[in-house]
């Protein structure tokens, strides 16, 4: 059964590339197109692992993530935020809401695969 990436960002163009890249992989993509949407399709679909932005309308990724880490049957999903917001002190926001990873925009896509590929491994261990 192939793993299943849920996808939230407000960028149709982003949200098509990973996808694209991802299911290239043998990845199941969902969508979600801003925060509160992504929230409930954590909540109803639980995937494997979380590809969220910030700047999104509504709600920032920083939000939606604690909301994830808040709910007991979605909290341990890894979650790689993948953002144009690239300071010292987003990063560190980031990491202090305990996301696998902060990638910043535009990524090497190798280095996305692989960051993909280790923290769904995590997540099976």
């Amino acid at each position: 059964m192939a793993k299943k990436i849920l996808i939230i960002d407000d960028e149709k163009d982003v949200v098509e590339i990973l996808k694209a890249i991802l299911e290239h992989e043998g990845y199941e993509t969902i969508e979600a197109n801003d925060g509160r949407e992504g929230i409930v399709r954590t909540k109803v679909e639980l995937p494997d692992l979380v590809i969220t932005d910030i700047n999104m309308p509504g709600m920032d990724g920083f939000k939606v993530t604690a909301e994830i880490r808040k709910m007991p049957q979605t909290f341990a999903i890894p979650i790689i935020m993948l953002t144009s917001r690239n300071s010292e002190a987003d990063h560190f926001k980031g990491l202090s809401l305990n996301v696998y990873a902060y990638l910043d925009k535009p990524c090497d896509l190798d280095e996305l695969r692989e960051v993909v590929k280790k923290a769904l491994l995590l997540k099976s261990a």
